[in-house]
């Protein structure tokens, strides 16, 4: 199949989530835990069409670790973006929970020695600045009555950016030879 279409169908797919979330009639832990158990079918098909194992040789406790912990925080990330989807809207939520590529990259450079130039910091700080007048003119809106769960979409879809972060971190890890 022609890469172009399959990336085009990912990307509709994709993007078409969080509206799908906010539709959805089930709650949103519940779309998580459905969302990764419609997936398993799926990646056991693509593993038996590349004639590939799920389990990679010499797997030890450290793969395990990282595997498990990846999977837990991955689990954190759903639950806590599709309640930021409900409470603070599925725009700002995704908006919010696409921040973790800053955190990915502070956490390279705090914890694992990365290197982060003037650049890195100052495109960091910028789209911060850039989210945190997003998020106070949308809720300073009429429309976001007071003491609404907005705020607290807000915590979570930024928590939703931390945790999936620490996915990609501990992912890594697992796919990485000691040493990481």
């Amino acid at each position: 199949m022609n890469p172009t279409l399959l990336l085009a169908c990912g990307s509709l797919v994709l993007s078409s989530a969080p509206l799908l979330v906010r539709a959805s009639s089930v709650g949103p832990t519940a779309t998580g835990a459905y969302r990764c158990l419609l997936a398993v079918p799926m990646i056991a098909l693509w593993l038996l069409a590349r004639r590939q194992s799920l389990l990679p040789v010499g797997a030890g406790r450290r793969y395990w670790t990282s595997v498990i912990g990846a999977g837990t925080v991955f689990a954190c990330d759903l639950g806590l973006w599709h309640r930021a989807i409900h409470f603070a809207g599925p725009g700002l939520a995704t908006v919010l929970a696409n921040t973790q590529v800053f955190f990915t990259g502070a956490f390279g450079v705090l914890f694992f020695g990365e290197r982060a130039g003037r650049r890195f910091w100052l495109s960091t700080l910028g789209a911060f600045g850039g989210m945190a007048a997003l998020v106070w003119r949308v809720g300073a809106a009429p429309t976001v009555a007071e003491g609404s769960r907005y705020w607290a979409g807000v915590g979570m879809g930024i928590v939703a950016a931390f945790c999936y972060s620490l996915f990609i971190i501990l992912l890594r890890r697992s796919a990485v030879p000691a040493g990481f």
